[in-house]
């Protein structure tokens, strides 16, 4: 199980939250693969806010190159640079 540190002390992160996470992910791949641009970046987007400030540096990171790669593959580069620096 992911923990987290949150003032110090180390807070589980909810198994349901660790799998919602992951299901939009690949719910935002299907949607990428079928030409659906706006409901692809949603997910992304949604996945980020659900991880940011939560000192889950893993899904954190996951959550910024996906959202990165998304903006670069629907040619928003300066978003994508935003987000990978």
């Amino acid at each position: 199980m992911a923990h987290l540190l949150v003032n110090s002390k180390p807070m589980a992160h909810s198994p349901n939250h660790l799998q919602e996470w992951q299901q939009r992910r690949q719910q935002a791949h299907r949607h990428y693969q079928r030409g659906e641009v706006k409901e692809y970046l949603s997910l992304l987007e949604e996945n980020l806010k659900s991880v940011r400030g939560s000192h889950n540096q893993l899904h954190e990171g996951h959550a910024l190159n996906d959202l990165g790669l998304a903006y670069l593959n629907c040619q928003q580069y300066q978003k994508a640079i935003d987000l990978f620096y």
